[in-house]
């Protein structure tokens, strides 16, 4: 998120507009490095022979789907960027958004969309954020893997990255409470069909969720010190 704060920002945001600006950008990179993940990783798992024969079509599916929408967001997020600081005129959703309320959450959405069409980042300045997005996914992927293990599971590592897309999906939905229930349940039908046992998965699920709260919460402290004496309230 830093490293996209600082690359092809428009000044006249301010900090906090380029802060939210580059949450959505980090969104859709995210995004599209799950599913690129997904892909490659359900086209591994049908190379080596590890899906169960009930679930090849499944799979194959899911792989192609999740290679579609990489390339989709990919396409969309490079027609956004096209460095202009005015906005279109043409189209429904932006003469929607002109005759949108001011506050509503359709006039904050043109607001965002225009500020992200008005950046000018190049596509080789996204190449370092995104390894660090395919590092940090490798990374949960293989804390899940190690949970699972934990609690006496045998789930291979190839099939909990080729259902990742659908946790990731299912946790930036506005339906679970401080990301607990809809990734864990997204998790328990994905990796079911898989032929993993349910009970398993979900205690896994809960597990993982709690050591990655932990793990942000540590770091959260350590890096507090550094902040702090930004952000101190002065009095008068």
């Amino acid at each position: 998120l830093g490293l996209l704060c600082r690359r092809g920002m428009p000044g006249r945001l301010g900090r906090l507009g380029q802060v939210m600006l580059a949450s959505l950008m980090d969104r859709l990179l995210g995004l599209f490095t799950v599913f690129l993940l997904g892909g490659v990783c359900c086209a591994l798992a049908l190379w080596r022979g590890r899906v169960p024969p009930d679930a090849i079509n499944l799979v194959r599916g899911a792989g192609a789907g999740a290679l579609l929408v990489a390339g989709g967001l990919a396409v969309a997020a490079r027609a956004c960027m096209r460095g202009t600081a005015t906005a279109p005129r043409d189209g429904w959703l932006w003469r929607r958004v002109a005759q949108a309320r001011p506050g509503s959450l359709l006039h904050k959405l043109g607001i965002a969309l225009a500020a992200l069409r008005a950046q000018a980042i190049r596509p080789r300045d996204l190449l370092f954020p995104a390894a660090l997005a395919m590092l940090c996914f490798l990374i949960i992927g293989t804390i899940m893997g190690w949970s699972i293990a934990a609690i006496g599971g045998d789930v291979p590592f190839v099939w909990v990255m080729a259902t990742l897309p659908a946790v990731f999906l299912s946790s930036v939905l506005p339906v679970s409470v401080g990301g607990l229930g809809a990734p864990q349940l997204a998790g328990v039908l994905a990796l079911g069909l898989l032929g993993a046992e349910p009970a398993v998965i979900a205690s896994a699920g809960l597990l993982n969720a709690v050591v990655v709260l932990v793990i942000g919460t540590l770091l959260a402290v350590g890096f507090l010190p550094s902040v702090a004496p930004r952000t101190a309230f002065r009095r008068p």
